[in-house]
């Protein structure tokens, strides 16, 4: 066995693997939620955030992904708290799931949820689920970030009793982009390296020797 025989197939093996990490990284939320809109009805407010921003993941921890509780209103939830909601979708088109975010100031956040997770309900005809957030101050954190606490003629504020937490709601999951680059380059190392496997072993074309007689 040559040494062109093992070298070969380890670098197609190589560039085969990095395309195949890049390609998971880039699709693995193909085909489900992609987005979620947050609106302040009293202050008119709107933001979104789309799947590849690592904030969509973080304020979906925070509210629960999958929360239980009872229907009915909880005793604590008081007039004068602030509402956000949180209307997530299937291909940036299809509802699946509501949150609406109340942020009282004596009683933390609750949160109202109905869901039609796979898609084949209509979300509005679900029941209701009243629940805590999973992260009161990681949820606070993100809503004041997209400007959407506060009045309208105030400036986004959050509840008096909770922290700024962007570092406990970190991630280090990596994001498109990079895949895509560390794909591209080790698919150019082994292009090159065939390259010059190929061009090595290319044998030399004889050319006509002149003779000069006298």
């Amino acid at each position: 066995m040559t040494r062109r025989t093992i070298i070969l197939p380890l670098l197609l093996a190589m560039l085969l693997g990095a395309i195949s990490w890049a390609s998971a990284t880039t699709t693995a939320h193909a085909g489900g939620p992609t987005s979620v809109l947050m609106t302040n009805p009293e202050s008119g407010r709107a933001s979104a955030l789309h799947v590849a921003n690592a904030d969509y993941m973080r304020l979906y921890a925070a509210v629960g992904q999958e929360p239980t509780g009872e229907a009915n209103p909880p005793s604590g939830l008081r007039s004068g708290s602030e509402e956000v909601r949180l209307t997530w979708l299937i291909h940036d088109m299809q509802v699946w799931r509501i949150d609406r975010v109340h942020l009282t100031r004596h009683d933390g956040i609750w949160i109202e949820t109905v869901t039609a997770p796979t898609g084949d309900r209509d979300v509005f005809d679900q029941p209701s689920s009243w629940h805590r957030s999973k992260n009161d101050q990681a949820l606070t954190t993100l809503l004041a970030d997209a400007r959407l606490l506060g009045t309208a003629d105030s400036a986004p504020s959050s509840p008096s009793n909770l922290d700024d937490s962007r570092g406990t709601a970190a991630s280090s999951a990596p994001t498109q982009p990079v895949a895509l680059i560390v794909a591209i380059a080790v698919g150019g190392l082994v292009i090159g390296a065939v390259g010059s496997l190929l061009l090595r072993r290319r044998p030399a074309v004889d050319r006509p020797r002149v003779t000069i007689s006298g």
